[in-house]
């Protein structure tokens, strides 16, 4: 099992596809939070993502000799279990989409003052302002934020998952990542990264301090 945990996702997946339990024991360990913690933000149902993260581990272990290699593990499976999620709403609320919901990918900050220690008041303010304007951003910002620069997929990866062209996802962000520095009449994009930072739980993220390209 130590040797499990050094290889990459695609090592052990190949292994699981084989019927490598272990491995499989390997790929929900690392991959079970991650998909729970996505799965809330998308519906904030603990009932239905438990249930949908379950289903999903489970029909893989059923159908792993017939499952494909991947190069990247964690798109493969962010992009299953979303589409798992919204298949399972649409069957409860058949006329209610579930990007149209409240709950729909929602920010759970903690308390990001404690990570500035002795911040001064003028970056207080700005992180209290950031995060009131990422409460008002629509469902598919946060969204975008969310898998490129925390989760770290690739433009096209996104447009796959969301149903929309490659051009689309990098004008997305383009504008997304625009209106928090406009708001906050920043410059520079590292203390928005730096916040975003705080509000996933997450030590890095993805990208350079720079503004993305379209």
């Amino acid at each position: 099992m130590d040797s499990l945990k050094s290889m990459s996702d695609e090592q052990v997946w190949r292994l699981f596809r084989e019927g490598n339990r272990l491995a499989f024991e390997e790929m929900y360990s690392r991959y079970h939070p991650v998909l729970s913690a996505y799965g809330m933000r998308l519906t904030g149902d603990p009932d239905m993502v438990a249930d949908a993260v379950q289903n999903l581990f489970v029909k893989l272990i059923r159908n792993c000799r017939n499952l494909k290699q991947t190069d990247n593990v964690k798109y493969y499976l962010l992009s299953a279990i979303r589409h798992r999620i919204f298949d399972e709403y649409q069957k409860i609320h058949p006329s209610v989409p579930l990007e149209s919901g409240e709950a729909f990918f929602t920010y759970s900050p903690d308390t990001p003052e404690a990570a500035f220690g002795d911040a001064d008041d003028e970056r207080m303010e700005k992180t209290a302002r950031l995060e009131k304007l990422l409460e008002h951003l629509s469902s598919r910002q946060k969204e975008i934020l969310y898998l490129y620069y925390v989760k770290g997929l690739s433009h096209q990866q996104i447009a796959e998952m969301l149903g929309i062209n490659r051009q689309s996802s990098k004008n997305l962000l383009f504008r997304t990542v625009s209106r928090l520095k406009n708001s906050l009449f920043v410059s520079s994009t590292l203390f928005i990264f730096t916040v975003l930072s705080m509000y996933y739980g997450v030590q890095t993220i993805k990208g350079s301090v720079s503004l993305p390209s379209v």
